[in-house]
């Protein structure tokens, strides 16, 4: 079973539903560290510590990566974004949200097309 927290209501309302672009709106970060947040943070409580949040101009949250953003270069950036799954949809599910099923099998079958991918990106992370 998940952990529970406690979430923005902006967030929660800015949310994707599973499978349809990413909104940036932060929750998944909220919610759990990526695998390669786990990597450099090593487990942290409460949100990602890489988590960056703009207030856009409508009041709604905006959220980016700081691994991203912070990238000693553009290898490793693009690196980052691979490992954190930026641009593929979102992920998360909160909330009993439905399984949009096909797009967790496009996932994986990407996923497994590109094992070459990940592991030179893990490697520009310092991870063997």
């Amino acid at each position: 079973m998940n952990r529970a927290f406690r979430a923005p209501r902006a967030m929660l309302e800015r949310k994707a539903v599973h499978g349809q672009p990413c909104t940036n709106c932060g929750l998944c970060c909220v919610a759990t560290q990526c695998a390669l947040s786990l990597h450099v943070f090593g487990k942290q409580p409460g949100p990602c510590p890489a988590l960056l949040l703009d207030i856009l101009d409508d009041g709604a949250p905006h959220s980016m990566c700081g691994l991203v953003s912070e990238a000693v270069n553009e290898s490793q950036r693009k690196a980052a974004l691979l490992l954190i799954f930026a641009g593929r949809g979102c992920d998360a599910r909160f909330n009993g949200e439905k399984n949009d099923q096909a797009f967790t099998d496009r996932l994986n079958r990407e996923d497994a097309a590109h094992p070459e991918d990940f592991k030179a990106a893990w490697q520009l992370w310092g991870k063997e």
